[in-house]
């Protein structure tokens, strides 16, 4: 795996609460606008029997979760033919707050590896910023 980027943020508010911003899919879309329609097989929480199912770029598209420990870690995978990128978000209790940390690897097979640097790029200008975005929605202020 090939690293895109990895970013990190504190965020005023309790484990459990950022917690259901990473895995209820009415919660993701207030923070991930690139996305519309999330939603999950059975409209739960995401787990790694709960696949996080969207629409992006007019496409319905979803993403297993491939690693998974509860108020702590999930990591979504994100594949779409020979590219694929996985998401992993890590919280931690941080005083009165969650200390949360996005680090985001691809893997690019047969000519997509050609296409690797350019699909890095794109990535990381669109979603290094979900962490603020994030914050914004959990800390109840408007995105931007």
């Amino acid at each position: 795996m090939s690293e895109i980027f990895a970013v990190e943020e504190k965020i005023a508010a309790p484990v459990h609460v950022v917690w259901a911003h990473l895995t209820d899919p009415q919660k993701m879309a207030l923070w991930m606008p690139a996305i519309e329609n999330v939603h999950t097989a059975n409209g739960e929480h995401t787990s790694p029997e709960n696949p996080l199912c969207y629409r992006s770029g007019g496409k319905s598209l979803f993403s297993p979760v491939v690693d998974y420990v509860p108020l702590i870690l999930i990591a979504y995978r994100s594949t779409r033919g020979n590219f694929s990128a996985t998401y992993v978000y890590q919280i931690d209790a941080d005083g009165e707050g969650t200390s949360i940390t996005l680090n985001a690897t691809c893997e690019a097979k047969g000519l997509m590896v050609l296409m690797q640097p350019l699909l890095k790029s794109v990535i990381k200008k669109a979603d290094s910023v979900q962490l603020k975005m994030l914050k914004a929605v959990v800390e109840g202020h408007k995105p931007t």
